[in-house]
């Protein structure tokens, strides 16, 4: 996918670019049109920086008490990458013609910044970080009573404190959770300065918190699918069995390894695109993974082969899947399972075929 390559000065001040790059991914658009347009949107915010980056203080939702999900800088990032993800998949040159229009109107880019940080916001509190005191909040419930609430905040305290303890050992987990990855997380869900301050304090850039955010969150979203989804219920409340599971993820060598490098970063890819229905419970979404996998770097070669050739793409998310569930199953089988939420919900491993672990949301 193309897209429209920017960072930015520890000021804010102005953008620098590292150059746009495009290419058409429908035949009816140019791709000629498409890095014209790109470099249009871009120059357009280059010239309107200064009053874009000022926008998310006048958000009417802002001043009625919701808080910023990010530094203004990084939403400016966000939106101006979607938009030039945007451009890039237009699918005729009149589509083109119209999104680069509307794209480069500070009214549209206004409310396209007040949407994002809205919807960054609800996301964000679906899932905060824990507080200083959340290790005591893993003891037991509210005083009100217990309720789902309170065992999936108890089961979150127990995780956390779980990849905490993995870090912290004499040759530290893959899956774990460092003290600074609970920081930058804390910076970022915290906004108002927080992430800058951070930065300024660790001396980089604030987008490498947030990077550093992300990494945490797809730490986490990796035990609730292999401790979770692919593990016996209840193993979340309880450190011993997760460490159990994440020890079988971890295990890059030895006669005890279960799983290949290869099948490991399916599953990998998979944690981050758990889904959850009425038919199906709660599961991998083998094709989203699929799509997502394609999207890493290093399999642009492989992306490019297949994105043309419909036939070929429907038999590598089929092969994809197969791949999965053999990951999958060779995890869950390390640790005695014989029934995980599987990705393809079949009669085999799923006596129960819409079975939810959790209903925790994350960003």
């Amino acid at each position: 996918m193309s897209r429209l390559r920017t960072s930015y000065r520890d000021d804010g001040v102005r953008i620098a670019a590292h150059g746009p790059s495009a290419s058409a991914e429908h035949p009816d658009v140019p791709a000629a049109a498409v890095t014209s347009a790109l470099q249009t949107l871009y120059g357009f915010f280059v010239e309107h920086y200064a009053e874009i980056v000022a926008m998310p203080s006048s958000f009417t939702s802002v001043k009625q008490g919701w808080p910023l999900a990010a530094e203004p800088s990084e939403l400016v990032n966000t939106v101006l990458s979607k938009m030039a993800d945007r451009i890039s998949q237009a699918k005729s040159a009149t589509e083109l013609a119209d999104r680069a229009d509307a794209f480069c109107r500070l009214g549209y880019v206004y409310r396209a910044m007040e949407n994002e940080n809205n919807d960054s916001g609800r996301r964000q509190l679906r899932l905060r970080p824990l507080p200083d005191d959340w290790e005591h909040r893993a003891d037991g419930p509210d005083a009100e009573g217990p309720t789902a609430d309170d065992e999936d905040k108890r089961n979150i305290a127990v995780l956390v404190q779980t990849l905490r303890s993995r870090a912290e050992r004499a040759a530290p987990s893959a899956t774990c959770l460092t003290a600074l990855h609970v920081r930058c997380w804390q910076a970022v869900v915290a906004g108002r300065g927080a992430q800058a301050s951070l930065a300024r304090e660790l001396k980089v850039d604030p987008s490498r918190i947030s990077q550093i955010k992300s990494s945490a969150t797809a730490k986490v979203r990796e035990t609730l699918y292999i401790a979770g989804v692919l593990a016996h219920l209840g193993t979340l409340s309880d450190a011993d069995r997760i460490h159990a599971c994440l020890d079988v993820y971890d295990r890059t060598g030895g006669p005890a390894r279960a799983l290949t490098t290869e099948q490991r970063a399916r599953l990998a890819t998979a944690a981050l695109e758990v889904k959850e229905s009425p038919a199906n419970g709660q599961r991998a979404d083998a094709q989203a993974a699929a799509d997502r996998y394609l999207r890493r770097k290093d399999k642009k070669s492989l992306r490019e082969k297949i994105e043309a050739d419909g036939q070929r793409r429907r038999q590598f998310e089929a092969e994809f899947a197969e791949l999965l569930h053999a990951a999958e199953i060779a995890q869950s089988g390390a640790i005695d399972h014989p029934h995980p939420n599987c990705t393809l919900n079949c009669d085999t491993h799923n006596p129960q075929h819409d079975r939810v672990i959790w209903h925790i949301e994350w960003t």
